[in-house]
């Protein structure tokens, strides 16, 4: 961290498991905190993947360990000056206070996802007559807003397999002033291959996590158990995360692109099964155990 850094805020979806998380993540999370926090103020801002019930959020427990873990709309003063901060899911009834930012974690209509897609959520016209700066967690990519008056930080790693966009930190000065900080992390890269060794050819790097979608025919399905043992060999002899791998059979040419079997051309079968579950308003358990059932391995 820098030299000169009074708070550090987080700006909500400290994980994104909700009420799910193993005894090591939690503690682990925990002590780091703490030990931020004994250098510097801790904000921590509560996500929408930080609770089942907003009522009851995971890591409410965090407040008060020299940390704070903010869950209501609240008013508070920073180094670089007065802010606002709005939680996940709060209702935008109340009118703007006259601060130097809006710290908050909510998509606005217009904030593009991952894919360019855009996103609907709050209206902007709740800021009208806000002179000051929203800078704001939730949409994984980095982006700005409206001429620049709403700054999306961006997630500081892959959230999802195939994501493109820079990971980053925000470092905002006493001056207003803003630039990015980079923190080592693992990619969640999707690797295309049409035979083994054009694994030879991909940028993957040690620690990586790895999926990886192989063009063949369907004829040569038979071989796929041996063929998938062999990429998975590959995957650990660098020390990939390996998390793996699916055919794309070329017989089945949609637009000239090999189609997956019993999935959409380009899309990976976690997005899949994320899309559903949002659609038909599925809960986080069951989407998991979705999840590990489409992409077991037998």
């Amino acid at each position: 961290m820098s030299a000169g850094v009074t708070e550090v805020l987080i700006l909500g979806d400290l994980t994104d498991a909700k009420d799910r998380h193993p005894s090591s993540l939690v503690n682990r999370l925990y002590d780091e905190v703490r030990a931020l926090a004994s250098e510097f103020r801790v904000i921590i801002l509560c996500g929408n993947h930080d609770f089942l019930h907003v009522s009851e959020p995971f890591f409410r427990f965090i407040d008060g360990a020299r940390a704070e873990f903010i869950f209501e709309v609240a008013e508070t003063r920073l180094s670089i000056g007065a802010a606002l901060l709005v939680p996940a899911l709060s209702r935008w009834d109340f009118a703007v206070p006259a601060v130097d930012y809006l710290m908050t974690h909510a998509t606005f209509s217009g904030a593009a996802a991952e894919n360019g897609q855009l996103l609907s959520g709050v209206n902007s016209a709740v800021l009208d007559g806000f002179a000051g700066s929203v800078i704001s967690g939730d949409v994984h990519v980095p982006q700005r807003m409206l001429g620049g008056r709403i700054e999306y930080v961006g997630a500081p790693y892959h959230v999802r397999f195939g994501d493109v966009f820079e990971p980053r930190v925000m470092l905002v000065g006493d001056d207003g002033n803003r630039s990015n900080l980079y923190f080592p992390a693992p990619r969640k890269r999707v690797l295309r291959i049409s035979r083994l060794e054009d694994l030879d050819d991909e940028v993957a790097s040690e620690g990586d996590y790895v999926r990886v979608q192989c063009a063949m025919r369907r004829a040569d399905l038979v071989g796929w158990r041996d063929y998938r043992e062999e990429i998975k060999r590959v995957a650990v002899e660098r020390g990939w995360v390996y998390f793996g791998a699916e055919p794309l059979l070329t017989d089945d040419l949609v637009g000239g692109t090999p189609a997956r079997t019993g999935a959409v051309v380009g899309e990976s079968a976690e997005s899949l099964v994320e899309e559903y579950a949002r659609r038909h308003k599925v809960s986080r358990g069951y989407a998991d155990v979705g999840l590990r059932l489409l992409l077991r391995e037998d």
